[in-house]
């Protein structure tokens, strides 16, 4: 049976056109999986220390209030899930300075933040499990008192109802910081650790400082 040069130029075009389609096919079989489990793959460990943004080098500066875990040659900011009321320096508060073992996930950095140095575009880590593999021996100090409206400042004006903080025994007032809203209520007695930092701008109310507060006794 002889077969005329136009039918075979035809089915070499089929035939061509038939590997191309099941290698376009396979292609796209294998991309799609590998994005399937980028984005819900197992996991990721990370050891290191846990630092607030004032202790780390090149954060200091524009991130001085985040908690970061400080890895040999990254540093990641930490993060919890959005259904999470509390953020990760209020809920890991008490790890700081503490050598940890966090499983979890990276964060995509925003595509505009380019090489812009905020606390929104730093690497970010959403946090899944944190085990404590060394304890800090940090001695912070020790706060006892009522969460109460801080006095205002009578040289400045402020049309802001209360501030609330914290009226130790001994009658001084201070701002907190690192802990839940859930904790703030007002005549409320609590004692609690953390570190003392001072006030960089005139405050409307009357205040020694902010407490960074470290753990709720």
């Amino acid at each position: 049976m002889n077969v005329s040069k136009s039918t075979k130029i035809i089915l070499i075009l089929f035939f061509t056109l038939l590997v191309l389609s099941v290698l376009y096919l396979v292609y796209k079989y294998y991309s799609s999986s590998k994005i399937e489990i980028s984005e819900s793959g197992n996991l990721l460990s990370f050891q290191g220390t846990v630092k607030k943004g004032k202790n780390v080098d090149g954060i200091k500066d524009y991130c001085p209030n985040e908690l970061y875990i400080v890895l040999d040659k990254e540093v990641y900011q930490l993060k919890t899930d959005t259904k999470t009321n509390n953020t990760a320096s209020v809920l890991y508060s008490n790890l700081r300075n503490s050598q940890v073992k966090i499983s979890g996930k990276k964060q995509l950095v925003p595509v505009n933040c380019a090489n812009e140095k905020s606390c929104d575009c730093d690497q970010g880590l959403l946090v899944k499990e944190v085990k404590v593999t060394k304890h800090a021996n940090d001695n912070w100090p020790i706060f006892t008192g009522t969460i109460f409206c801080l006095e205002p400042n009578t040289t400045q004006e402020t049309t802001v109802p209360c501030a609330r903080g914290l009226i130790t025994d001994d009658g001084k007032g201070y701002f907190l910081r690192d802990i839940s809203r859930s904790r703030l209520n007002i005549g409320d007695r609590i004692t609690l650790s953390g570190e003392l930092e001072g006030l960089t701008t005139n405050s409307l109310f009357k205040s020694e400082g902010i407490i960074n507060v470290f753990e709720i006794k």
